[in-house]
């Protein structure tokens, strides 16, 4: 009897250490509507878009929504995080500038919704622009050229994986150990 209460003790007590708040997702739609310079050009079904997020239900609503993350990087531009900002640029200035995120809400288990965006600047001068605004179209394009913009349609798929955190396949791993010892116990006796 006692070994029991000790072998429950510990199994609470670890799964309660290993709780992680936070969850990393990715997430990628495929297919798109391709459109440069105002002119529809053709359905690109190999195209993707996606990124990374990190976030938690807080209020359990079934929603993370944008003040519930702590990261969100789109594909084509990993070294950004949205939510941390970047820099607002200057006189002389070369690089991703005043980026934002605008909107962001992820049901859970169903679709994910944001607005994100950025300006890129070549001495001092915005020569560039991203914007995002999923699942509605995503754009990029230079001051110098016509911008190319993407639509989501109704053949647009989308996929998203939580990544589970070191934490829970330890948790997982010492369970399955418990387990095992367990039923070889049990055998022995």
């Amino acid at each position: 009897m006692f070994k029991r209460l000790i072998a429950t003790g510990i199994l609470l007590a670890s799964s309660a250490a290993g709780h992680a708040d936070e969850l990393n997702y990715n997430f990628r739609w495929t297919g798109f509507l391709s459109v440069y310079d105002g002119i529809q050009q053709q359905w690109r079904p190999d195209m993707t878009f996606g990124g990374t997020f990190r976030g938690e239900d807080a209020d359990n609503d079934g929603v993370i929504a944008l003040a519930e993350i702590s990261s969100l990087r789109l594909g084509y531009f990993p070294e950004i995080d949205f939510v941390l900002g970047c820099s607002n640029g200057g006189p002389g200035y070369s690089g991703i500038m005043g980026c934002y995120v605008q909107r962001f809400d992820y049901e859970i288990g169903g679709n994910l919704y944001f607005a994100a965006g950025f300006s890129e600047m070549t001495n001092g001068v915005i020569d560039s622009t991203m914007s995002a605004v999923a699942p509605e179209r995503y754009s990029y394009g230079y001051f110098s050229q016509p911008s190319r913009v993407y639509y989501w349609t109704s053949e647009t798929t989308f996929h998203i994986t939580a990544i589970p955190e070191p934490a829970s396949w330890a948790m997982l791993l010492g369970g399955l150990g418990m387990i095992g010892a367990a039923v070889r116990g049990r055998t022995e006796r």
